[in-house]
């Protein structure tokens, strides 16, 4: 296979006008950010506590926040879909991601990463997004990644949840700082 990213049906799914942003967004940039990362924190939360003995609290309290989270923006199709997107990362990485800090709310550079490839994808820049994905996964398994991060962008963008350059630029900032604690 080759070293492009979309196939026609991704193609199709970037470009149909549904799937376009409306201008009078319904959810605030920031919060969307911030929703994704907060998703993508409960996700790994829950997995690291099935794997410690005894942690029943955590995993309640993370899978809580995922389904919360999702009932609010998205509902099930975007929660499947970055369930996938996530269990690829997770799975087929040849390095290990990296969270930020749950107590402070710092945002990591691979969340960022993650962030910026659902910009590219709101910009039609997929291939760009492809490319930031194989920073972790083999081509194939990044092609699948972008396929499971289409669909979920499609599913929020549904609720005019979408990243912003700008909120992206403000995340990147050192002395940034979630609004909210994200644990």
């Amino acid at each position: 296979m080759s070293d492009t990213a979309l196939s026609e049906f991704d193609t199709y799914r970037l470009n149909k006008p549904e799937s376009r942003i409306p201008q009078d967004s319904t959810v605030q940039t920031d919060a969307a950010s911030e929703f994704i990362v907060r998703v993508t924190r409960a996700w790994v939360g829950a997995l690291n506590a099935r794997r410690e003995h005894g942690a029943a609290k955590d995993l309640h309290k993370n899978v809580d926040i995922w389904n919360r989270s999702f009932c609010t923006v998205g509902g099930i199709p975007a929660s499947r879909a970055w369930d996938m997107f996530l269990a690829c990362l997770c799975r087929k990485s040849e390095r290990q991601i990296m969270l930020g800090c749950a107590c402070c709310g710092k945002i990591s550079e691979d969340e960022l990463t993650i962030l910026l490839s659902l910009l590219h994808l709101r910009e039609g820049r997929a291939q760009d997004a492809f490319d930031l994905y194989k920073q972790w996964l083999k081509p194939d398994d990044a092609r699948v990644a972008l396929s499971c991060a289409i669909e979920f962008f499609d599913q929020l963008s549904r609720y005019g949840a979408y990243v912003n350059r700008s909120i992206l630029a403000a995340l990147m900032d050192d002395s940034y700082r979630s609004r909210r604690q994200m644990h």
